[in-house]
């Protein structure tokens, strides 16, 4: 997604926007695609909009024709008012900003089983972007942190600019109460859920590790309840402002163009590389605007990017402590790994393989992991345990609502979701159309259970490790604490440790508290 967003970066660059109109050179199909504006609209929704607003003569009289809807609603229509509006309508099917991200910037096959070439454009553009994540890690958390102070403050900035641009556009107001009104008829669908906890787990980063990574260079006894409710506020403040800052653009086109704002809203990354770069392009200078879009989703990727390949490298060194000492070639290697890895994304095929991905990998195994860390920090390690080393942190006991929601109605909630979806699975499919392979299924589910099986196989790793035994195996090193050695000692005492563990703090090289 980070070469997508770059490429469009680039794009931004030229003296008219490519998906401004449907362009010969980028291969737009004179016969299928059309520029939306006030004046031309789909012949299909010229029909529907008849339909509907004739429903009720269902009785053929003089002067009328009658129009059907693809889901076969029918209603009889005046016919001079169908030829007046059918002669200004066109038969095209795509939008301009939808050929130019299908035929030119992806050039995608007909499924998964179609591989099709290496798009070398996007090859470079996905070099860039790893290049970039390299020189920004290559020297650990202390470069990497240097740079997020820009990375994720600027594009705080472009928010509240694309926001502020975005509120003032006529009917922006119907776009806003599009996203913020919900449908309440779906409060009660279990998918909308699952899917609401998967998106909050991306966001957050839960369950992705990059939280318990940066949360191990704090302090012993920084206030983490305040960090946690400061995060997850201000995740939902970004969320609620990007939401706005992309509807009421869209409500603004929906406006220009005289048709349903559900007409112009995508999902997935059609939002992202299609919807909104049309609705862009209606701006004035949008060059400009689209720049400051794409830039902003481009710094974001990165952050993300920073966290997770941070969080592999962390564990990494905290397993092998004397593999800190060559930094550099292993932020290099791992960097050309998953550039390597991220080709086959990259090909014309490549948005089926991404979506089979992002719905496998980084669905069902979230959330899996997630309950195994409530369970073994909860009812394995202990509340009580967990609470107490809460308390010796924070300097005061952990409220029952906590103790609670961990013990209880996360694993509940979570255990839920996670079977309704294992169940009740509905096969993949590319925007809704496009149905994958039974093969391509199997291997989805394979690449969920390959990160969902390393917890399974790392415990049962550490038990013959033990030698089998199971008690043993559950109990923690000797070293087991705060890294720092008073807190170390503090917590030896609070929890009757025995007293020749502390010979091991020198030794302690680790820099993970708990």
């Amino acid at each position: 997604v980070i070469a997508y967003t770059f490429f469009y970066m680039a794009q931004s660059f030229r003296s008219e926007l490519p998906w401004q109109d449907c362009y010969e050179w980028w291969g737009a199909d004179p016969n299928t695609c059309y520029v939306r504006n006030g004046n031309v609209e789909r012949c299909s929704v010229v029909n529907d909009r008849l339909v509907h607003e004739y429903i009720h003569s269902k009785v053929e009289l003089p002067g009328t024709v009658e129009l059907r809807t693809a889901w076969n609603v029918s209603a009889f229509v005046p016919q001079a008012i169908v030829s007046d509006l059918f002669s200004n309508c066109t038969n095209a099917t795509q939008t301009a900003s939808q050929q130019f991200w299908e035929r030119y910037v992806l050039n995608i096959t007909g499924g998964i089983d179609e591989p099709g070439a290496l798009r070398w454009d996007l090859s470079l553009c996905l070099l860039a972007s790893w290049v970039i994540v390299f020189l920004c890690l290559m020297k650990g958390v202390k470069s990497t942190g240097k740079v997020v102070y820009f990375t994720a403050t600027f594009p705080y900035v472009v928010l509240l600019i694309l926001l502020v641009k975005g509120v003032t556009l006529p009917g922006a107001v119907e776009g806003i109460k599009y996203f913020l009104i919900p449908d309440w008829s779906r409060i009660l669908e279990i998918e909308i859920w699952r899917n609401a906890a998967e998106q909050l787990f991306y966001s957050l980063g839960i369950s992705w590790g990059g939280i318990i990574m940066f949360g191990s260079y704090n302090k012993f006894r920084n206030p983490v309840h305040k960090d946690a409710l400061f995060v997850s506020f201000m995740d939902f403040i970004t969320s609620i402002i990007g939401g706005i800052v992309i509807f009421s653009v869209l409500g603004n086109m929906s406006t220009e163009l005289g048709v349903d704002i559900k007409d112009v809203a995508k999902a997935g990354q059609g939002l992202a590389f299609v919807a909104y770069p049309e609705a862009l392009s209606r701006l004035v200078v949008p060059q400009l605007w689209s720049f400051l879009f794409f830039f902003m989703l481009f710094l974001l990727g990165l952050d993300s990017e920073f966290a997770l390949l941070e969080t592999f490298l962390t564990a990494f060194y905290d397993e092998f402590p004397a593999s800190r000492r060559y930094k550099v070639p292993m932020t290099l290697g791992i960097c050309v790994v998953c550039f390597l890895l991220g080709l086959p994304c990259v090909t014309q095929g490549g948005q089926y393989v991404l979506n089979l991905m992002d719905t496998y990998a980084g669905g069902f195994a979230v959330i899996f992991i997630a309950i195994c860390e409530v369970i073994s920090i909860m009812w394995i390690y202990g509340i009580r345990r967990f609470s107490n080393d809460l308390k010796l942190m924070l300097g005061h006991s952990v409220g029952w609502y906590w103790k609670s929601s961990w013990l209880v109605f996360s694993p509940i909630i979570l255990s839920f979701l996670f079977i309704y979806g294992f169940f009740w699975h509905k096969p993949v499919t590319y925007d809704g159309t496009v149905e994958y392979p039974a093969w391509a299924d199997g291997l989805g589910w394979f690449l969920a259970l390959v990160s969902m099986a390393q917890i399974p196989i790392w415990a049962l790793v550490v038990l013959f490790l033990n030698r089998k035994n199971l008690r043993k195996a559950f109990e923690p090193q000797l070293t087991w604490g705060p890294a720092e050695p008073e807190d170390f000692a503090l917590y030896s005492s609070e929890h009757s440790v025995v007293n020749h563990a502390l010979e091991y703090v020198d030794t302690y090289q680790s820099k993970t508290a708990f």
